[in-house]
């Protein structure tokens, strides 16, 4: 996915479960660019972002 985006600040995907994942963004340009494109789709494959906080 980040070939797709070239994140400025660099991003972390992790799996926290089955067909769930974790995407990491470290600049606030980033999440916004990710976020305004959705949906993602790709190939037979459709990504969703919701933006939230932690702490």
């Amino acid at each position: 996915m980040a070939y797709l985006w070239h994140p400025i600040g660099g991003i972390c995907i992790t799996e926290i479960g089955e067909k769930w994942y974790l995407f990491q963004f470290f600049h606030e340009v980033d999440i916004e660019r990710v976020v305004a494109g959705i949906p993602w789709f790709l190939i037979t494959i459709y990504l969703f972002f919701k933006k939230f906080q932690l702490g």
